[in-house]
């Protein structure tokens, strides 16, 4: 059976009548709200029952047959007696007065719309011009801001030179002192070494002294004992 998404009896499943477009977020229209509360069915019973109201209304205002207006006008008229010749002449000159009378105002009326287009024209002239001047300030005020915006950023490019140029030194800087520790440190070094060189080469002549003394010595009390055992035979 349907329900509120399909909206009809239908046992397939499927809609009984093609929804618009529906958004995948938001709330239903009250459109598709009102179409969702009638069947096809139900649709087709509204319709039918609009449409008998109309021919029953058509039917009590009463369709008249075709000329029936000519036929009315044929009756209505009734000629009329020939009018007195004075009031004729009155009523003609009365005519002309009045044609005269809009003629001269028509001629007023056109005096008034021409001053009025001229104030008009004038009013948009003078719009035009302050509209003029406000262009020009809006332009000379763009091409101030563009000089404005070019000049900070040339300040801005030279500090950034600057900048560059210090840090480039203050590394240049540093990588001298740390050369120069390095020289420092690698001198200390040599320095250590060599002394350290020196002592063991004076420590080794010292033993070599003492040693060849000791053999000195060696040698003389042999050559004693050697004296000493010639004189004893």
């Amino acid at each position: 059976m349907g329900n509120y998404s399909n909206n009809g009896p239908s046992f397939s499943g499927m809609r009984t009548w093609k929804p618009f477009y529906f958004p995948k977020r938001g709330p239903k229209t009250w459109f598709q709200e009102l179409k969702a509360e009638f069947r096809r069915e139900d649709r087709e019973i509204a319709a039918q029952r609009r449409m008998k109201r109309w021919a029953n209304l058509q039917e009590k205002k009463g369709a008249k047959p075709k000329g029936a207006a000519q036929d009315l006008r044929r009756r209505l008229y009734r000629p009329t007696k020939p009018m007195d010749p004075a009031k004729l002449a009155q009523l003609r000159a009365e005519k002309a007065r009045n044609s005269r009378i809009n003629d001269l105002m028509r001629d007023v009326r056109g005096e008034i719309a021409r001053k009025k287009k001229r104030e008009e024209r004038a009013v948009l002239a003078a719009k035009k011009a302050i509209m003029s001047e406000v262009r020009a300030k809006n332009r000379e005020d763009r091409a101030r801001f563009r000089e404005w915006i070019l000049f900070r950023k040339i300040r801005e490019q030279s500090r950034r030179k600057e900048e560059r140029e210090k840090n480039r030194m203050i590394e240049a800087l540093r990588k001298a002192e740390n050369a120069r520790r390095k020289a420092e440190k690698a001198k200390r070094k040599a320095e250590k070494l060599h002394q350290e060189r020196m002592r063991v080469r004076k420590a080794l002549a010292r033993q070599a002294d003492a040693e060849r003394v000791k053999a000195r010595a060696r040698r003389l009390q042999r050559l004693l004992r050697d004296i000493r055992r010639k004189h004893r035979k």
